[in-house]
């Protein structure tokens, strides 16, 4: 549709700078991005770039770019560059909800000796905190700290980095021109001092490239809209084999409930003193069980 939804803005372009709800990319002369802001704040602590070893030079590639088009509903910037017998053509499309397209095609001159291409996305430390991942069908989905060593994942088609109120996703509907030796590090999370890069591995063995290779990434700064004041609500979030788990520790206190609650009325008020870091904890396990409400027909409300 050419109409633009609520509560989404128009898209505004000034030279090399673009504004959607509470978001600013500015791109400069490069194809991507070399700064995101979200809420005020910047999200990049370095521009989005692509890594390329080949002839046992490793490159980091920040593609030229110039906008091709704007209007209130999409920006699109076109851009290439030549390296090492390789053509990188690229084209990225800015909707006005903040969600960018990235289509990529490289083209080798002949046969041209490929030992690394990767895409390349430095954070912030003080944003990147946080990972939430998943699947297509999000039947097999994680959220948790990013572990101070890093963080390594098989090819998953969403992964989101940040804090408690902003961050960056990246996304792809398929790894069909993947080229990566271990099939388990095909994501990686990378922290250090500086920056925090969340790095996609696309080829990291030996090739020959003789074919041309694309490539279609997204991006989605967030949060992409207003988040809504919280209202009370009953919420219940589970996963397969939940129903067989029960919540680790030291012990834990089971009450009747026949003659103890009363679910007419009143409420229950659950006060608990921690004696470990949620956050080191959210590292390694994600299911914590406060509370374990069952009923006599089998169904079960866990806090």
């Amino acid at each position: 549709t050419d109409k633009i939804l609520r509560p989404f803005e128009p898209l505004r372009v000034s030279k090399d700078v673009a504004r959607v709800w509470g978001r600013t990319l500015t791109y400069g002369k490069r194809l991507l991005p070399a700064s995101i802001l979200s809420r005020n704040e910047e999200l990049l602590a370095a521009p989005v770039r692509f890594r390329l070893r080949s002839g046992d030079k490793l490159e980091t590639l920040e593609i030229s770019g110039a906008t091709k088009s704007a209007s209130a509903l999409a920006l699109v910037r076109e851009g290439q560059t030549t390296v090492r017998g390789l053509r990188l053509q690229g084209r990225q499309t800015l909707e006005y909800d903040g969600c960018l397209k990235l289509e990529l095609d490289v083209f080798p001159s002949g046969a041209v000796p490929v030992q690394e291409l990767s895409f390349e996305i430095p954070l912030r430390p003080e944003v990147a905190r946080y990972l939430h991942t998943c699947r297509a069908d999000w039947a097999s989905s994680r959220s948790q700290a990013i572990p101070r060593d890093g963080w390594k994942s098989k090819f998953m088609p969403f992964l989101w980095v940040g804090d408690e109120d902003r961050g960056l996703a990246w996304f792809s509907e398929t790894d069909e021109s993947f080229r990566v030796a271990d099939a388990n590090a095909v994501l990686e999370i990378v922290p250090s001092a500086k920056q925090t890069v969340l790095r996609v591995h696309v080829l990291d063995t030996p090739t020959e490239l003789r074919e041309p290779l694309k490539l279609v990434f997204g991006l989605q700064p967030t949060p992409v809209r207003p988040v809504p004041a919280r209202k009370a609500r009953i919420w219940h979030g589970a996963h397969f084999g939940m129903e067989n788990e029960t919540a680790g520790g030291a012990g834990y206190l089971k009450l009747p409930a026949a003659g103890n609650l009363d679910l007419r009325r009143g409420t229950l008020e659950i006060v608990a003193t921690l004696d470990f870091d949620p956050e080191e904890a959210a590292q390694t396990k994600h299911n914590h069980i406060l509370f374990r409400l069952a009923q006599a027909n089998g169904d079960q409300v866990c806090l």
